[in-house]
């Protein structure tokens, strides 16, 4: 992938990133995947775990993040999900390799002020 299409790319996440952040409010955006680790390929997607407070059933969430982030023009697919913060420390209680990963190897692109994910 060259420079100008990561740098496009990079501008493409911060959108997102300041979308959810004022439409949707949540506590904490993580980069993981491929661009995270710095490393995409031609049809990489971007990968975005979203941590928010929530009574929305999972799939409800998955609905309201892909209405807010709808953008025909974007040019690169994009993968997302919503936990809250008791879902993440349960899935880290029970070992739950893929959401450890995130938070270790994740890149934090967006934490509201005070939030912290416990381990």
């Amino acid at each position: 992938m060259s420079d100008k299409s990561l740098d496009q790319i990079e501008k493409v996440i911060q959108d997102i990133v300041e979308k959810l952040r004022r439409d949707y409010s949540p506590q904490r955006i993580i980069l993981f995947g491929s661009f995270a680790e710095g490393n995409p390929r031609r049809g990489s997607d971007i990968d975005l775990l979203i941590i928010k407070e929530t009574s929305e059933r999972f799939i409800d969430r998955w609905v309201t993040v892909r209405r807010i982030l709808t953008d025909p023009q974007r040019k690169v697919s994009l993968d997302t999900f919503v936990l809250t913060p008791e879902e993440i420390k349960q899935r880290v209680d029970v070992g739950d390799q893929f959401i450890i990963e995130i938070l270790e190897q994740g890149k934090v692109l967006y934490d509201a002020e005070g939030v912290a994910v416990s381990r």
